[in-house]
């Protein structure tokens, strides 16, 4: 809540314009380095990473530039608050340039219509494509694809499309962000999560030192070394794809054992710097559970190999990982039950004793703006031909899945978009009951709407959790911050929608975002498969899938007795969110996380909080060295694109 003192210091609108005006130029600026990185260099997924690197960027020239700036004059200088608000809204609006948002949206709106041509099976599915979503003209997608002859857009016809799926973003943007409104209070101030990802923007604006003339975050040795560390090993990787005689670690070690059933357990140990950095601030009981979980997983399909099965997927980690989402949902619903209740009462203008005046929106607003907002979202599918219920279920999965990880982001610190269960979110409502119980025109319209859960731009709502989280330290108004949230989203999807189709028009979507121009980049390879199988559940009816839903049940159960379990006994060493990132994403996470749980453990035990906190430094800076030479490496990228893809830096 909002004190007086709070108020009267907080972020005057002036300089909040003047925030706002400097984020949209970034944006813009960014948006270019992402076309440039990404799409055409094809060198370093720029836009991926947590927190994504040009925001970073900008994080540290704007921190750079403010002691310069305030001994030309103090009323240049920009303030903590100013700093923050330009950082959280570059976070959004690069997101929405990223790999998982608009570029995954592209290839699934357009890719039955194209690939018909060559695939006689999708020509099957084309009526069942309303026209006002589309582009009309078969020659606007094949150019699009192909490149076109004067290297224009042709916005004329595609200004109603983008107009309708924009105005579908923006809703349910504006829907998540109702809903973490309502559970903002119970998770910052009664259930005191600790936000850990926060910390790396805090730390470099602490307010005080940047008065003396640098943030302490940049006189601290231990970043230093950090950052040093993480550099060496980028640089050394970079080199080695040049030499092969440079010493260097690579990306990953590969562990094998070829003998069943132990084969099962055969693995990759991933060297990720930025995700060991952000492990370390992460609670010690969900670093464990992380990497304790996962090797049950992987027991898990020694036990299915012992047991003679050869099913492709062997333990669906996926689908177990869906499961974890579901009972962490309603275990976060029972536990805010109270909180939620005083909402309610808000909302119905009877809880008087609840003060909103310090939220985001009043409460209100956020009751019924989530409700609208969930009514548009289905009827907006609902028009394009998929049924109310199967709608209904649909948006309870991508909101409820968008709920979770932003809790995992406050909580959990998870370092990654991909840390969710993006390849089962549709999936599920198919495998539960079967295809056959679905129209074709319901499988059709649920196969372009897979862009929404194969991509990650549910994952991007966690921002917003940040933005809240941070806003207080900036002395910025809750209110304030949701207007910047709401114009980032904007600015973010006007800019992303102008550089993909302007590179698509000019180049060819096929030639883009991929190291072999003859097979098409692979969000094109992600729409294609999704309509592979779309034509195989047409020519061949499923049943429901038993495997997949069993492993889908087994993921809540496990997740479910996890949270009895701590309820029950103090201490209890693991936690259901340790299990729900093992489970999506484990395969890059466990090693970080369990030489992090290591390294945090000796130093506890060794030097306690005091050795923790004075260490936490050299952590961030191993997330800021990586973030930086990868930047500084996309930059080469843009110079000569065949050095950017002699060696790639993705954090996927």
């Amino acid at each position: 809540m909002e004190t007086r003192e709070e108020t009267l210091q907080a972020l005057s609108s002036r300089a909040l314009i003047i925030s706002l005006i400097i984020a949209t130029i970034f944006s813009y600026l960014m948006a270019q380095w992402v076309k440039i990185g990404e799409l055409y260099s094809y060198s370093t997924q720029i836009s991926e990473s947590v927190p994504p690197i040009p925001s970073v960027w900008a994080l540290v020239f704007l921190v750079a530039l403010n002691p310069v700036l305030r001994k030309v004059s103090r009323r240049l200088a920009l303030s903590r608050g100013q700093i923050l608000v330009i950082y959280t809204f570059t976070m959004v609006s690069v997101a929405m340039a990223s790999a998982g948002a608009v570029r995954t949206f592209f290839p699934f709106i357009t890719g039955l219509q194209y690939y018909s041509g060559s695939n006689p099976d999708y020509q099957t599915f084309l009526k069942y494509l309303d026209p006002r979503f589309f582009p009309k003209d078969q020659g606007v997608i094949q150019a699009a694809y192909e490149g076109a002859a004067n290297e224009r857009v042709p916005w004329d016809a595609w200004a109603g499309p983008i107009m309708l799926w924009s105005l579908f973003f923006l809703v349910l943007f504006f829907t998540m962000l109702c809903l973490l409104t309502i559970f903002r209070r119970q998770w910052a101030e009664r259930e005191r999560l600790t936000f850990p990802l926060v910390q790396f923007a805090l730390e470099m604006t602490e307010e005080g030192s940047q008065k003396r003339g640098s943030a302490t975050f940049f006189r601290n040795p231990w970043m230093w070394v950090g950052f040093f560390a993480a550099a060496l090993f980028t640089v050394t990787n970079i080199l080695a794809a040049f030499d092969p005689s440079v010493p260097h670690m690579g990306r990953d070690f590969a562990v094998v054992l070829s003998e069943r059933p132990w084969s099962a357990l055969s693995d990759r140990l991933a060297y990720r710097p930025t995700v060991f950095g952000l492990a370390y601030l992460v609670p010690l009981d969900v670093s464990l559970s992380v990497w304790v979980t996962y090797f049950m997983i992987k027991l898990e399909g020694v036990l299915a190999l012992m047991l003679g099965r050869t099913t492709s997927g062997l333990t669906f980690s996926q689908e177990q990982s869906l499961g974890a989402f579901a009972a962490l949902l309603l275990s976060s619903v029972w536990i805010a039950r109270s909180h939620l209740k005083d909402v309610l009462e808000r909302a119905l203008g009877r809880g008087r004793w609840v003060d909103d005046s310090g939220e985001v929106m009043p409460y209100r607003l956020a009751v019924f703006g989530s409700l609208a907002g969930f009514a548009f979202l289905v009827g907006f599918a609902a028009t394009m031909g998929v049924g109310v219920l199967t709608s209904s279920l649909l948006f309870i999965i991508v909101l409820g899945t968008g709920v979770v990880y932003s809790k995992l982001r406050a909580e959990a610190g998870t370092p990654l978009l991909w840390t969710i269960p993006f390849n089962v979110q549709k999936e599920a409502l198919i495998y539960t009951v079967g295809s056959k119980r679905f129209s074709t025109q319901s499988l059709t319209v649920l196969s372009i709407f897979r862009f929404l859960t194969r991509g990650y731009f549910m994952s991007t709502s966690a921002y917003q959790v940040d933005g809240m989280k941070m806003a207080p330290a900036g002395k910025v108004r809750q209110r304030q911050m949701g207007g910047v949230l709401l114009m980032a989203i904007v600015v973010g999807l006007a800019t992303s929608f102008w550089i993909h189709l302007g590179a698509y028009y000019k180049y060819g979507a096929n030639v883009l975002e991929t190291q072999d121009p003859s097979t098409g980049g692979y969000r094109m390879y992600l729409a294609t498969s999704e309509f592979n199988q779309l034509a195989s559940m047409a020519n061949s009816p499923t049943s429901t899938d038993w495997n997949r839903t069993g492993w889908t049940a087994a993921g809540f159960v496990f997740a479910t007795g996890l949270t009895m379990l701590r309820k029950s006994f103090f201490g209890f060493p693991l936690h259901p969110m340790g299990f729900a990132l093992a489970a999506s994403f484990g395969g890059t996470l466990w090693g970080a996380f369990l030489l992090a749980w290591l390294v945090k453990f000796v130093i506890l035990r060794v030097g306690g909080l005091r050795l923790y906190e004075r260490l936490t430094p050299g952590a961030l800076g191993i997330v800021f060295g990586e973030f930086f030479t990868a930047g500084a490496w996309s930059f080469m990228g843009l110079i000569n694109p065949d050095w950017g893809r002699s060696w790639m830096i993705f954090f996927g």
